[in-house]
């Protein structure tokens, strides 16, 4: 299993323990409106660290919102985000058939997806999303995320 990087001490620790940090790219879970069963995650960036302890939450911003240059923020907790590593961090390697979260085509968003081949000496994964008829995509390591 992938446990969280930390950025600072460049070790990985437990999800119960990650602190993100303003400015830290992750993944994180809505609710989609009409759709109660339904969850999105999409990419944004820590903008503001709110409380401390069980209570913290974070202020992320939407790198996509529908509407352009409108700022979009939303207050998940940490147990609704997903670290994005940095390109220079390397990562553990996803086995194949391995369930992740991966990102869809060029939008931010991100859906369940399931590892069918790794590439280039594992820096991009070949996945094959759940929910998509369509053919199998190649997508960079850092935006395939274990679930």
């Amino acid at each position: 299993m992938l446990i969280p990087f930390s950025v600072q001490s460049h070790e990985w620790v437990p999800k119960s323990k990650v602190i993100y940090n303003a400015g830290e790219e992750v993944v994180f879970k809505i609710k989609t409106p009409g759709r109660p069963d339904a969850t999105d995650w999409i990419r944004g960036i820590v903008r503001r660290v709110i409380g401390e302890g069980k209570s913290r939450r974070y202020e992320v911003e939407d790198v996509a919102p529908d509407v352009p240059r409108n700022i979009v923020m939303y207050k998940p907790s940490v147990s609704q985000m997903l670290r994005v590593c940095p390109v220079s961090i390397d990562q553990e390697d996803l086995e194949i058939g391995k369930p992740v979260l991966a990102q869809y085509s060029d939008i931010a968003t991100f859906h369940p997806a399931r590892v069918e081949q790794i590439l280039e000496e594992g820096s991009k994964f070949q996945v094959k999303f759940d929910d998509d008829d369509g053919p199998q995509v190649i997508i960079e390591r850092r935006m395939v995320l274990e679930k």
